[in-house]
Order: structure tokens, then C-alpha cells, then sequence
């Protein structure tokens, strides 16, 4: 199963991390009405598990409590860092006019529908 955040074709929707590798990435944490999502935290990573798993059990939990949410990973095997954020800052521009705001990590939420 898949699912397109922008351009790009994530994989997912995943109810856990069971099925996420911890390779590198772009990573999409979503809560989801009917076929409308919501993008809770999204980001990159050199080990996708890892993080979302230091993530989930951190700070972004309590923005989520209470909340059933679905995870959704783009892999990009060797790609450089600064290739996944430019990817990163791709897709964010789509939903947000980065000049007129700020983007900060776990600090937004934008809808978007499947």
C-alpha cells in the first residue's frame, strides 16, 4: 500500500513500526478522518525505525495522545542529507508558503486528502 504526500509516493499507511526499516528517509506521521489526513510531524532521517521510535516515545507522543495515528515512509537508500531535506523542502513548500512561515519539526499540521 502506498500513499502520495506531494510528488513523492510514500510507503504505508502503517499502523506501527513493525514494517518501517531503519534506513534512511523521509517519514510522515498522519491521523486520518474517513479519506482526509492530517500530516502531524514530517521529516527526515538516516534510520527512519530509530527515530520515529525516539520520537514516538518522546516529545511527539503527547501531541498524540489519544489519537490513533498512521505512519508513512520514503526511503532514500544512500541519498546525501542535503537531498532529503531539499525533498523534504519540496514537498512542505506544497503546503505551506515557506517564506510567510516557519516550518519547524513537530510544530505543524497540514491537511491534504488521498
Amino acid at each position: 500500500m502506498s500513499i502520495y504526500i506531494g510528488k513523492l509516493e510514500f510507503e504505508g499507511c502503517f499502523n506501527g513500526l513493525d514494517q518501517i526499516e531503519n534506513d534512511p528517509g523521509l517519514y510522515a506521521v498522519l491521523t486520518r478522518e474517513g479519506d482526509d489526513y492530517q500530516i502531524v510531524e514530517m521529516g527526515e532521517c538516516v534510520g527512519v525505525h530509530d527515530y520515529l521510535v525516539e520520537r514516538l516515545g518522546g516529545e511527539l507522543s503527547s501531541a498524540l495522545e489519544g489519537l490513533s495515528f498512521e505512519l508513512a515512509v520514503y526511503y532514500t537508500d544512500d541519498l546525501p542529507t542535503l537531498n532529503r531535506r531539499q525533498l523534504l523542502d519540496e514537498i512542505m513548500s506544497e503546503f505551506v508558503d515557506v517564506e510567510e512561515a516557519a516550518i519547524v519539526p513537530g510544530g505543524n499540521v497540514l491537511a491534504f486528502s488521498r
